[in-house]
């Protein structure tokens, strides 16, 4: 996923407590 398009997709997708661990596993992962 590009990083301008995932944080749309993202925010929908996962609840607020889950978009930091989110965000730390695409850091991760990339």
């Amino acid at each position: 996923m590009t990083g301008a398009l995932f944080p749309q997709i993202e925010a929908r997708v996962f609840p607020a407590d889950e978009k930091t661990q989110a965000l730390e596993w695409v850091a991760d992962v990339q």
